[in-house]
């Protein structure tokens, strides 16, 4: 099975080398690297790239659009997707591959280990980590089966940071949606969600923990002013996909509401990162004020979507 790997990149910086660098040193090697350029202004990759992977630019923004061009010109029987921030363990494709002969024309999606360049602050937990697009289901899971495939449902979810698919499963399945995801400087999560959908109605999706990508986290995503853009981008980014898939508009600001209800327990998020309450009394109560404050900011996004 030959294999294509496909990159996004908006405006990228220096760390994208890292990613390039890492596809090409695979103990089973791709057979093409694109990348994709969307909708910014700058060529620089153009001349760094010609050695390893093909480069395209795109006057469209969007990495969506991103994805779906670098999927139309792509040659290989897989697909295989990550970001310009990401970087590849030597055996990421190997692991793809032998997921593929577990699960033909399946979606596989794997283990995203988030790399902090420098070290993170204490009350950064979930939701925190989720939104930064780590992904590790075994251990939010509790699965003591640590590398055991796991049968990917509506509940759970899979990132473009590390998801391979057959070319001829992902066309059948319709491609990403351009309208959804970050298009330029908009920060709206939600890229894979209604492919994974459509996805599922064609075949399975699993998630397996062996492809692993490490994806890089400047010093910038872990301030409090990051996330409270974050979370008002995944609010405006959910109302939109809600109201997709429910077709109505109040039924879909219901579901946000019924969304922000569940999402906004600190009460419950707590819970689950077990704070000791003698020795970790400053650390939580940092976590809850934030959580507060990025919900606040997440209903804020939900309400802008439906013009409210």
């Amino acid at each position: 099975m030959t294999a294509s790997l496909i990159i996004p990149t908006y405006n990228p910086t220096k760390r994208i080398v890292g990613t390039i660098n890492s596809a090409g040193n695979q103990s089973t090697p791709f057979d093409e690297i694109i990348i994709v350029e969307n909708g910014s202004s700058t060529e620089w990759l153009m001349d760094g790239c010609n050695d390893i992977a093909f480069y395209n630019h795109s006057s469209v923004a969007g990495a969506n659009s991103a994805r779906n061009l670098g999927a139309e010109i792509a040659s290989g029987d897989l697909l295989v997707f990550t970001d310009d921030d990401c970087e590849l363990d030597r055996d990421f494709l190997t692991q793809h591959l032998l997921a593929h002969n577990r699960y033909p024309n399946s979606v596989i999606g794997g283990q995203v280990v988030l790399r902090f360049e420098e070290e993170c602050p204490d009350w950064l937990r979930q939701p925190f980590l989720k939104s930064l697009a780590e992904v590790d289901w075994h251990k939010q899971l509790g699965s003591h089966t640590a590398h055991a495939d796991i049968l990917v449902d509506g509940l759970l979810y899979l990132v473009t940071a590390n998801m391979s698919v057959r070319k001829s499963t992902f066309v059948k399945a319709g491609m990403f949606d351009e309208t959804a995801g970050y298009i330029g400087d908009r920060r709206t999560p939600n890229d894979e969600h209604g492919f994974l959908d459509r996805a599922r109605e064609v075949g399975q999706t699993y998630y397996s923990s062996l492809p692993v990508v490490h994806h890089n986290v400047p010093r910038s995503r872990t301030s409090i002013e990051y996330f409270k853009d974050r979370f008002w981008g995944q609010g405006y980014a959910d109302a939109m996909l809600l109201e997709k898939q429910l077709g109505n508009k109040d039924h879909a600001i219901h579901a946000c509401l019924d969304d922000i209800y569940r999402k906004g327990s600190v009460s419950h998020q707590l819970d689950n990162e077990k704070f000791d309450p003698e020795t970790d009394k400053d650390i939580a109560m940092e976590f809850s004020r934030n959580l507060y404050i990025c919900m606040a900011h997440y209903n804020r996004g939900v309400l802008d979507y439906f013009g409210q």
